[in-house]
């Protein structure tokens, strides 16, 4: 169970969607909540390490792909819950930086161009 900012209790949350900077992009980064959770707890001892996401851990979406008021939410900068995966993803690699401030890293392909784009993890999301 997770609650919103507002302190409402989501029930079967499967993913926390979070946006994805910069957000012109207009593009999002879906985590199960258990591995944001352990993110946020774990100690790094000053190290720092980036760990790839497989596709059941964390996935790309389009805003396009979620509904008006989780873009409304994305678009002010929000955590938003979804009970089911959107219908579109995005091909993307998706990384856990595990630092002092824990992030997600995405990485698209553009035309042969690598572009990479930023989700910073907040605690009073989990």
């Amino acid at each position: 169970m997770t609650r919103d900012r507002q302190g409402q209790t989501e029930e079967g949350v499967r993913y926390l969607v979070l946006p994805l900077m910069p957000k012109e992009e207009r593009l999002a980064v879906a985590i199960r909540p258990d591995l944001y959770r352990q993110t946020l707890a774990e100690e790094t001892d000053g190290r720092t390490y980036l760990r790839p996401l497989e596709g059941e851990e964390a996935f790309v979406v389009p805003w396009a792909a979620l509904g008006e008021k989780e873009r409304h939410a994305l678009q002010r900068g929000e955590v938003v819950g979804l009970s089911q995966r959107p219908g579109a993803e995005v091909a993307a690699e998706v990384y856990l930086l595990q630092d002092a401030v824990p992030a997600i890293w995405v990485r698209l392909d553009r035309g042969g161009l690598g572009v990479l784009l930023e989700a910073l993890l907040d605690p009073e999301a989990a």
